[in-house]
């Protein structure tokens, strides 16, 4: 494989047969991923940001069963 993405949709003709359109969308999703870690990760460290840890706390507590206790280690660096 060549790395390549296509979206390709298949589509039945009304006398019979198929019509299957393609596109590379390969671009595209390399875009959507780099805004997606942008904006999960500090420019400048590449570090998660406060929208990530919110996001992994959300999911670690749905995880969670209710009643069991949940352990939270936080090091704020500001001005490291």
């Amino acid at each position: 494989m060549n790395g390549k993405i296509f979206e390709i949709h298949h589509r039945p003709m009304p006398g019979g047969g198929w019509f299957g359109p393609h596109a590379d969308v390969t671009l595209q999703r390399q875009t959507e991923a780099r805004i997606t870690h942008m904006a999960h990760h500090d420019a400048l460290t590449g570090l998660a940001n406060r929208l990530q840890l919110t996001e992994w706390l959300e999911a670690a507590l749905t995880r969670t069963p209710p009643g069991k206790p949940v352990a939270l280690l936080l090091l704020d660096l500001d001005n490291f």
